[in-house]
């Protein structure tokens, strides 16, 4: 995964890496359905219930369901990660 680090005495922000950062970064996608629902809600009134945004919503929880046609490898260090993120999108 990707650490931040933020030194206040020089005002810098900092990014390290770790081993398996690569694998991570991979399966970012997985939120991408997740972020553009956020984004395409601020448009509708926060009292008032529009039917798109659940529409959206709906497609999301059944991908999730099939855990977004992963197949998974139990072989593979991928696997707790894309698990991880998964279990993130579930909650």
């Amino acid at each position: 995964m990707a650490f931040q680090k933020i030194n206040n005495k020089d005002d810098q922000i900092y990014y390290t890496i770790s081993d398996v950062s690569e694998l991570a970064f991979k399966n970012v996608y997985l939120y991408k359905d997740t972020v553009h629902l956020l984004k395409f809600s601020e448009q509708f009134h926060s009292r008032k219930f529009e039917i798109e945004p659940f529409i959206l919503l709906e497609k999301i929880f059944k991908d999730l369901k099939n855990d977004y046609g992963i197949k998974f490898n139990e072989n593979s260090p991928e696997v707790a990660i894309q698990k991880q993120l998964l279990s993130i999108l579930k909650e």
